[in-house]
């Protein structure tokens, strides 16, 4: 074999293997982008998840400052109550409903009020005794029904008085007065209550 024939394959092979190393280069010059863009997005997104959760934090503290800073329901009812001067009997209704999602809301309207009640006791007739109103025994009653009473309505007053004795080994007994509304109310309700050892003489006041 001469020396030209030797110097074409020798020109041959170099070119070919400078033409596969060329292809490897383009190779990895059109995959060093992608592969850049790849790790370039996912510091990207790590870095938006890492805002986010700053974020998320930030907002969680702030609302629970807010959170902090809230008025308890029962004290915001309390004070809606008082301010709007809302009757006991609405007030306990919507306790009731209420209460369906807040349990730990009080069911009557004077324990949220914390309305303390004081009774006045008289010493009459050899015994004590306490009048309790008849407005006030049936304005419960009253505030339910109003919209159904016509004007100018007369209302029938029942009443009833009759002894319950305590304990055995004891003459004291209860004389509660009760009263009946008829038309309004199905139940008696007491008006005043005596105590004593023996059936009031008089009551008198």
């Amino acid at each position: 074999m001469d020396r030209r024939t030797l110097r074409k394959r020798a020109v041959k092979k170099v070119s070919s293997f400078l033409a596969s190393f060329h292809n490897e280069e383009d190779v990895l010059t059109a995959c060093g982008p992608e592969t850049a863009a790849v790790n370039c997005g996912e510091q990207v997104e790590n870095q938006n998840q890492v805002d986010q959760g700053q974020i998320w934090d930030s907002n969680d503290e702030s609302h629970n400052d807010d959170m902090g800073n809230v008025t308890p329901l029962d004290e915001s009812l309390c004070d809606w109550a008082v301010h709007f001067r809302v009757p006991l009997v609405a007030l306990t209704a919507l306790l009731s409903i209420l209460r369906i999602h807040h349990p730990s809301l009080p069911k009557n309207a004077r324990t949220l009020l914390k309305t303390t009640t004081s009774y006045t006791i008289q010493d009459l007739a050899d015994g004590t005794y306490h009048y309790f109103g008849i407005l006030q025994t049936f304005e419960k009653s009253l505030e339910q029904m109003w919209s159904c009473i016509p004007n100018r309505h007369v209302f029938r007053l029942q009443l009833n008085v009759d002894g319950l004795p305590l304990f055995k080994s004891s003459s004291l007994q209860f004389w509660p007065i009760l009263g009946l509304l008829q038309g309004v109310v199905r139940k008696p309700v007491v008006i005043a209550l005596f105590c004593g050892n023996s059936k009031p003489n008089c009551l008198t006041i």
